[in-house]
């Protein structure tokens, strides 16, 4: 009999509180490989805080993370996952491809021509040599999501990975779904509508993501007109 292979990720009895007040757990999980898991929940739920817990940037009240069926190490850490946080964490004086090469040299040779796929499927093409410091927040984004693709790993931990991303943000989920694997996109729309869910551009789009086989999850409500625009 072949031996049963480790989950990705797992955790037993896992618990975090702050200040006395417990903030989640205790929580039970695994993913194998191929398998996404979305964390849902309120503003404060503790989303962000179980995210860092897993990726070792917070310590955990009791309980036990494993990776790869080890027990969590820095060093495991490194070698099978990546984290994408609320900060992008990118070097502000380098340009954009000097982030993503500066990325893939911690992890080994990249080709020029990987860096600059990757640039251009992530909505980046023409700012290749413009400074991280002075790239939108949906820029700088997409330059997280280049990075986080530029470096080997079987395991991603996203924080609102498309927060700040717009219509091409949406657009690039739909074209890469099926080569990462991408099942389920989660809007969070913190601002009204002047249009109709019919004519709204985040509408319209979110209904191509739905055509596309991807689940799609909205946080708010359209309070935009109740007729088309003539």
């Amino acid at each position: 009999m072949s031996a049963a292979i480790a989950a990705l990720i797992q955790a037993d009895a896992l618990c975090f509180s702050r200040n006395a007040e417990r903030i989640f757990g205790p929580l039970d999980f695994q993913l194998e490989a191929g398998e996404a898991l979305m964390v849902k929940g309120d503003n404060g739920s503790g989303k962000t805080t179980l995210l860092r817990v897993l990726a070792g940037l917070l310590p955990p009240e009791s309980g036990e993370i494993r990776l790869g069926g080890k027990p969590f190490s820095r060093d495991t850490f490194v070698q099978l996952a990546a984290y994408l946080g609320h900060r992008h964490g990118h070097k502000a004086e380098l340009t954009v491809l000097q982030n993503l090469r500066f990325t893939a040299s911690l992890h080994g040779a990249v080709s020029e021509n990987h860096l600059e796929t990757l640039i251009g499927e992530c909505g980046l093409a023409g700012f290749e040599d413009t400074p991280a410091g002075k790239l939108s927040a949906g820029q700088n984004k997409r330059l997280s999501l280049a990075r986080l693709q530029a470096r080997p790993s079987t395991l991603w931990l996203m924080d609102e990975p498309y927060a700040n991303l717009a219509l091409a943000g949406i657009d690039w989920v739909i074209r890469h779904a099926k080569q990462h694997n991408i099942r389920v996109l989660n809007m969070s729309l913190a601002a009204d509508s002047t249009e109709t869910w019919q004519t709204d551009p985040l509408a319209r789009a979110a209904r191509s993501a739905v055509a596309a086989g991807i689940t799609v999850v909205v946080a708010a409500g359209n309070f935009g007109q109740s007729k088309p625009r003539q």
